[in-house]
Parts: structure tokens; sequence; C-alpha cells
């Protein structure tokens, strides 16, 4: 085999490596986009708008700047923001939960206490 065959060949080779490679990251994060808006939805039902605001908000505008990037076909920056996303949802969500949980358990124990004086 002569050195303009291995070239040929190293050549085309690292181009359908190059091309392979860019396959794999020009598709868009649709499966990780649903994830994120579900959890904001699921932050928003749970009160994380109030419980956890910075948190919600900055879970929003990530998503909002996934999908400015999903249609300039960014998609690693998408994935960046809907990572993001979806770590911020699930704290605001969590953090509303807690807060729930907290109020539950402060009103057992009212409800504990007025039970004592009542016998």
């Amino acid at each position: 085999m002569n050195s303009q065959s291995v070239r040929n060949i190293v050549g085309t080779l690292l181009l359908s490596s190059a091309v392979a490679a860019c396959a794999t990251m020009s598709q868009p994060p649709s499966d990780l986009l649903s994830r994120a808006e579900s959890e904001i939805r699921v932050a928003d039902d749970v009160g994380a708008r109030d419980a956890a605001p910075l948190a919600y908000r900055s879970a929003n505008e990530n998503l909002s700047a996934a999908k400015k990037a999903m249609e300039k076909e960014e998609y690693d920056d998408a994935r960046v923001y809907l990572e993001k996303a979806l770590a911020d949802a699930e704290y605001a969500a969590t953090k509303a939960r807690s807060e729930q949980a907290q109020k539950a358990s402060e009103q057992v124990d009212q409800n504990l206490e007025a039970l004592k004086k009542a016998l």
C-alpha cells in the first residue's frame, strides 16, 4: 500500500468520524426539554412560585434560553440551559414541598397542644 492510499484511508476515517460526531451532537434535546417543562409545571403546582421564587424564575429563564438556542440549532447550549432549568425546577419544587411539610408539622404540634389543654 502506498502512502497516498494510506492518506486517503486516514482522511476518509477522520471525515466519517467527524460527520458521525456532528450527527450525534446535532440532535435536539427534545426529551430533556419535555422533562424540564414537566418539572417546572410540577414546581408551579406545589407552590414553588412563592416558596422558591428565585429558583422558579431561574428555571423559567433557562427554559426560555434553551428554546431560543434550539431555534438557532445550538443544541449543546440548549442542553446546558435545560439541565440548569431542570435542576432549578427540582430545587424549587423540593423547597416548596419542604415548606408544606414544615407547616403541616407545625399544625400537628398545635393540634396536640390543644388536645393536651382540653384533657
